[in-house]
């Protein structure tokens, strides 16, 4: 059975699920950023993923990680 791919704006090309879940998890810190050799600019990604309808928390009605609050907090002060 094959993944569901989906456009991703940081990569700017579609990737299957897989991906885009190792990069949300890099970005929040719960897996090494080197895990994931197809970003190469972490602090792009925190960004772009915390505003992504793809990311598991906004597909899942989640509450948002820790790095998405402090990076909304930021941007609201």
């Amino acid at each position: 059975m094959s993944e569901e791919a989906f456009y991703c704006p940081l990569l700017k090309k579609d990737i299957v699920n897989s991906l885009c879940s190792n990069i949300t998890h890099a970005a929040e810190g719960l897996i090494s950023q080197a895990f994931v050799t197809a970003v190469s600019d972490w602090e792009k990604a925190k960004l772009t993923c915390a505003d992504c309808g793809n990311a598991y928390w906004n597909k899942n009605n989640m509450e948002v990680p820790d790095f998405v609050q402090k990076l909304i907090d930021e941007s609201e002060s």
